[in-house]
């Protein structure tokens, strides 16, 4: 079935199988089935309109609506919606049925739902069992983190990092898993000591790598396995490899013009190599970027151990699910547009773990299960807009609900964007689909104005620290400084100047926001184009686009290309 999307007019497919999905995973309400209508917008504009719903960077300090207390919050001061600190919303001084209400069969659902939503009070910050984590967002179980934002779990000593799994003292890492002492790194495995590098596994002591695997002692290499004491792809001996790297070094320290000389030339290394059609290991009938343990996964981008999905982003361990955001783990199967998720068979909702038959819900955890178009709970079940029902009116009124929702064209649609909390700019529709504040309003999104005024006794611009680690002194810590790129004002965290010192490696002149967002631009977009193998000219579904100049080839081909 072709169909056009009814925000971008791009064309899109709804395939036979896509249809049985809908089929297979259709609610029962009063023993009817709640039939899924096939999607009206593309794959991309629903999955902007999820990412509305997911505030990761954006930190505030505001008051907790109930106490005064001062928090740090995902929710800017000018936001209608009560506040609590995560302290008091996980206790038992209030309850989410408290506000329940009847639903209006006069009224469309979603308007009803957001006077729900802006009511019933919001956690702070999300996660939970940290120790010593005050400024970190989608975190649990860490210690001693800072910034860590996106998600982060089982990891210590981290700051400035996004989706960190079993991570020690690292720092401006982005998609890392079990990697120790590593700085300005995207999409590594199992690494130590690794600086400037990207897309690598079990690699140690180098710097500036891609694409490398189970490498040590190497500066500038590219496409490398089991290599010690390379040079830009050129092997050394040891003796040789540490002289030449101790004057690499000296230059990197001596100044921006060096260091952007030594930049350029692994670029031009990487342009000139080979490249694999996509990121990935053990995987079968998949297509993709980021693949690793997987079945039949279409169009799915930073997937692990899942199978028989499609139009996932950042999932662990789903199941038979479609149109999946930041989603996983813990019997993750049956389910369709979701984000923040881990949970069984639900459907349009956010924030929703550890629960199962959830619909139109947000903000709920901990064993909820079949609940409509509520919010804040945790261990309920059979409530609509937070309002209990017995089961047998819990399914008579759904299935009068969902008829009222067909009429009201609502039925099969996840939250419009206007019901998020979040500006458009405040979230990560932002950071994978960039708008203007102009384009924003146009196109019916939120934005948020919010200017927090950071009060400066000092600036220094960032170009005015010195490079070199031997010159830092603690007074750095006082002075705030000025982005080079941005020109927006930031601090240099104590734990940030100690991992400098200790590594011998430049403080960054970069806003945090400006490296994470260079960081993110390091990776192919999360978009796929038909290419052909430069080698035997098999189509290929991949994220280098047809007017890039890199070299594509399939595995087979790439594996004869560098062995």
């Amino acid at each position: 079935m072709e169909k056009t999307c009814l925000r971008c007019s791009t064309l899109f497919s709804v395939s036979d199988a896509d249809l049985a999905f809908y089929e297979r995973i259709a609610p029962t309400f009063d023993s009817e089935a709640a039939h899924l209508p096939a999607p009206r917008l593309c794959p991309d504009c629903r999955c902007r309109r999820r990412l509305t719903f997911r505030n990761e960077r954006k930190l505030y300090q505001r008051s907790c609506s109930r106490s005064g207390e001062k928090l740090i919050s995902i929710f800017s001061p000018d936001k209608p919606h009560t506040v609590y600190s995560n302290k008091l919303w996980w206790s038992a001084e209030w309850s989410p049925l408290d506000y329940g209400r009847e639903i209006d069969f006069s009224r469309p659902f979603f308007d009803q739902f957001k006077d729900l939503y802006e009511t019933v009070p919001k956690q702070a910050l999300i996660g939970s069992g940290n120790e010593n984590c005050d400024f970190v967002n989608y975190v649990v179980n860490c210690k001693d983190c800072y910034l860590v934002l996106g998600w982060g779990e089982n990891s210590e000593h981290c700051l400035y990092g996004k989706l960190l799994v079993n991570c020690r003292d690292c720092m401006d890492v982005t998609h890392a898993n079990d990697c120790e002492l590593c700085m300005h790194c995207v999409s590594i495995v199992g690494c130590y000591r690794l600086f400037y590098s990207q897309s690598c596994k079990h690699c140690h002591d180098a710097y500036y790598l891609r694409n490398c695997i189970g490498c040590s002692d190497c500066f500038g290499c590219i496409n490398l396995n089991n290599k010690q004491y390379c040079l830009f792809n050129e092997q050394l001996s040891k003796d040789e490899y540490n002289a030449r790297l101790r004057f690499l070094l000296a230059d990197l320290r001596s100044g921006a013009q060096a260091a952007a000389s030594i930049t350029r030339r692994i670029d031009d290394l990487y342009r000139l190599s080979p490249h694999k059609y996509y990121q990935g290991i053990n995987t079968q009938d998949c297509s993709g970027d980021y693949l690793v343990n997987c079945k039949n996964i279409q169009a799915g981008f930073d997937v692990r151990d899942s199978e028989d999905g499609r139009y996932l982003t950042d999932i662990n361990e789903v199941k038979a699910c479609m149109d999946l955001s930041y989603a996983g783990k813990n019997n993750t199967e049956y389910s369709y547009e979701c984000v923040n998720y881990t949970s069984t068979h639900c459907m349009f909702s956010s924030l929703i773990w550890f629960c199962h038959d959830l619909f139109y819900c947000q903000d709920c955890f901990n064993g909820v299960h079949d609940c409509f178009g509520c919010t804040g709970l945790t261990h309920a079940e059979y409530c609509i807009l937070n309002k209990s029902y017995s089961r047998e009116e819990y399914g008579k009124l759904c299935r009068k609900l969902v008829s009222h929702m067909r009429e009201t064209g609502e039925w099969g649609e996840f939250f419009p964007s206007a019901l998020s909390p979040f500006g458009y700019n405040e979230t990560l529709a932002q950071e994978d689909f960039p708008l203007s504040r102009n384009e924003a309003l146009r196109q019916g999104f939120n934005w948020s104005d919010y200017n927090r005024n950071p009060q400066v006794k000092r600036l220094v611009k960032g170009s005015d620290l010195p490079r070199d680690p031997a010159h830092y002194s603690d007074e750095i810590l006082e002075w705030t400084i000025e982005c080079e790129a941005t020109k927006r004002p930031f601090k240099i965290a104590k734990e940030e100047l100690k991992f400098c010192r200790e590594q011998r490696l430049a403080l960054s002149h970069l806003h945090p926001d400006e490296r994470h967002r260079l960081r993110n631009a390091l990776r192919n977009p999360r978009k796929l184009w038909t290419r052909r193998c430069a080698g035997c000219q098999t189509e290929l579904q991949s994220t280098y686009g047809p007017e890039r100049p890199e070299a594509i080839y399939c595995e087979r081909c790439f594996l004869g290309k560098i062995y």
